[in-house]
């Protein structure tokens, strides 16, 4: 319980909020509760909500939990303050210990912006305890990556009445990842899923955090065998008006796309978010990423402290300079190029910037031998990665890539110009273009590749976790479609390729978001 107690708070903007509750609240008699309540963020939009259905004493009608006793003694203070009536809050650990709160009868409604914290940062004794409550527990088992926010849908589920309604604020990877089958397939066959509205990736729902958020709207009764689902893709928050304008069956602007399929034909292994932002096969000029360039995750060593070096260790150790290769390092002072004087400055402080990468030939060398029977000596053979080669001492063989992406980021993700001739580790992701770029063609690549279109896509299949890291994987990586260079025009090739040199020259004196807007601009001229 301890590893969520310091969990930080992502509290739901009001706007969103005033959404959610004006669904979930159909009459002033519901009762409505809110499982991870934090500082009572979205029981102030049911309160609200109560308002507008002239009910005066509506905080006897709201219940929260919250694990965090601070954070829930802050709701209280709010929540108690207002119209007179005393809210049912407390504190404690909902999915482990919610029946401190009386759910025999069932909530009208539940609303929920739950913690996003994938499995593996979930401590193995709270796993155990989640996988002994049942719920979707045997997913997980078997998956062994379920989310802590997937595990608050099915408890909460569990707290609704027949007919209750149930909002959810969810990272849109939920219904992308494997260990959501189980959900997924519980929702389809248990619940009416009335809504399922993804946020467009560049919308930053939470001021400050890159991640990709999706509306759950459900209600608690089987789906009638004619039920379409609306899924849609949207481009702002919606409103109390035009949430409910959407599952009349509107479409509230232009750039909403939707699409309402059949409950039963929704596939369990399907990407549900992705169906109403499926990309166009038939667009001439978008291509899968790993039809253009070799998509691969970097080397990983096994042992960092053992094969990644500073120039003054490599000298000190006597090692051949053909013994080490140099790598790219820590990239905090890089905007959107990699130089071989970022490397030397990274150098000339002190930092790691040489990687143990002998050749078979080279074993002998008294100095390298010694540098191995040091490694021996330490343990470093007995890590899983170096007790799985050949010769734990070896590492995979790779080269330089021109293009390096970002892949693991709480900011903006970046596609890197690589003029180094570094090799790169597992914190990046190499692009290798499968056919021989010029100079222009890459430049515009480049430009392409860092433009909000992409940018779209890209947060689109990311997975979201806590604290607004975003993650994509290579394979993922490699299905993205992206605008093909080689399909553009010599002049918008120039004009591309000329924006991102601006573009990298302006992120060295801080100034990269006028370089982002400029490449942006010409971007959805020459493609969008």
């Amino acid at each position: 319980m301890e590893f969520r107690l310091s969990l930080p708070e992502f509290q739901t903007p009001e706007d969103l909020g005033h959404a959610l509750a004006s669904w979930v609240v159909r009459k002033g008699s519901d009762r409505v509760l809110d499982p991870a309540m934090g500082t009572g963020a979205l029981l102030r939009s049911v309160l609200g909500r109560y308002d507008s259905l002239g009910i005066r004493r509506g905080a006897s009608r709201i219940y929260g939990i919250e694990i965090n006793p601070s954070r829930a003694r802050a709701a209280a203070k709010i929540l108690r303050g207002q119209r007179g009536a005393r809210p049912h809050l407390f504190a404690g650990d909902f999915l482990l210990d919610g029946f401190a709160i009386d759910g025999t009868n069932g909530f009208d409604g539940v609303i929920c912006n739950p913690p996003f914290v994938r499995w593996q940062e979930i401590p193995s004794e709270y796993r155990r305890l989640l996988n002994e409550k049942g719920g979707w527990a045997s997913g997980s088992r078997k998956s062994g990556l379920a989310g802590l926010h997937v595990f608050f849908v099915r408890k909460a589920f569990e707290y609704a009445r027949p007919g209750g309604r149930l909002a959810f604020i969810l990272p849109s990877t939920t219904f992308a990842a494997s260990y959501a089958a189980p959900m997924k397939h519980f929702l389809k066959e248990r619940a009416t899923i009335v809504a399922l509205l993804a946020m467009d990736p560049t919308l930053e729902v939470f001021p400050g955090v890159m991640t990709s958020i999706s509306l759950l709207l459900i209600e608690k009764r089987s789906p009638p065998k004619a039920h379409r689902s609306l899924i849609a893709k949207l481009t702002q928050v919606p409103s109390p008006q035009d949430l409910r304008k959407m599952l009349r069956g509107s479409v509230i602007d232009r750039t909403m796309r939707a699409l309402r399929p059949l409950q039963t034909k929704l596939a369990v292994s399907a990407n549900w978010t992705n169906l109403a932002t499926r990309q166009s096969l038939c667009q001439s000029v978008l291509a899968p990423l790993g039809s253009i360039a070799h998509v691969r995750r970097g080397i990983a060593t096994g042992c960092n402290a053992f094969f990644t070096l500073s120039y003054n260790a490599v000298e000190e150790l006597g090692l051949p300079h053909h013994s080490v290769r140099r790598f790219v390092p820590g990239l905090r002072q890089v905007g959107y190029e990699v130089s071989p004087e970022d490397i030397e400055l990274a150098e000339s402080a002190g930092e790691k910037t040489h990687l143990f990468y002998l050749q078979p030939e080279q074993e002998t060398i008294p100095a390298i031998r010694s540098y191995i029977d040091f490694g021996a000596a330490t343990g470093v053979p007995d890590g899983y990665l170096t007790s799985h080669r050949a010769k734990w001492y070896r590492l995979e063989r790779r080269k330089s890539a021109p293009i390096l992406f970002t892949y693991m980021t709480r900011t903006r993700p970046r596609f890197l110009h690589n003029t180094s001739d570094a090799l790169y580790l597992n914190n990046l992701i190499g692009i290798h273009p499968i056919r021989r770029m010029s100079q222009p063609d890459l430049m515009a690549f480049l430009a392409i590749l860092n433009s909000d279109h992409v940018l779209r896509r890209l947060l689109a299949i990311g997975r979201g976790y806590a604290g607004g890291l975003l993650k994509v994987e290579p394979g993922d990586l490699s299905k993205l479609f992206v605008p093909d260079p080689a399909q553009l025009n010599k002049k918008d090739v120039g004009k591309l390729a000329d924006s991102f040199r601006r573009l990298a020259l302006l992120a060295r004196v801080g100034r990269a978001a006028e370089g982002l807007s400029e490449l942006n601009g010409l971007v959805k001229k020459h493609i969008d």
